[in-house]
């Protein structure tokens, strides 16, 4: 699996940064959204709990799915900000695949 991020810009007013990525997973079955958040938290140099995906959608038939994500400054600013569904969604899958 290979991130690449096709932009990335800032919003100073919620203190994030917006990121729009493309994963190219040929061959390999869509990779889950805690594998894409770890690859993108390693990526921009910051903390898994950061960095939130909003979309991950798979192109059919060319093994690539394009996504968005919010880089948060901290964990309370995302957890602020963010709706309560994108929270559960990307803190709930993290806490399954460590158990």
């Amino acid at each position: 699996m290979e991130v690449e991020i096709v932009s990335r810009s800032k919003n100073p007013f919620f203190d994030r940064e917006e990121v729009v990525f493309i994963v190219k997973h040929e061959r390999e079955g869509t990779p889950s959204r805690v594998e894409v958040r770890r690859k993108l938290a390693a990526l921009l140099n910051v903390s898994l709990d950061q960095v939130f995906l909003r979309k991950l959608e798979t192109e059919y038939g060319i093994g690539w799915s394009r996504g968005a994500a919010r880089v948060y400054s901290s964990k309370d600013a995302a957890l602020r900000i963010e709706p309560k569904h994108i929270i559960k969604r990307n803190l709930s899958e993290e806490s399954e695949s460590t158990a």
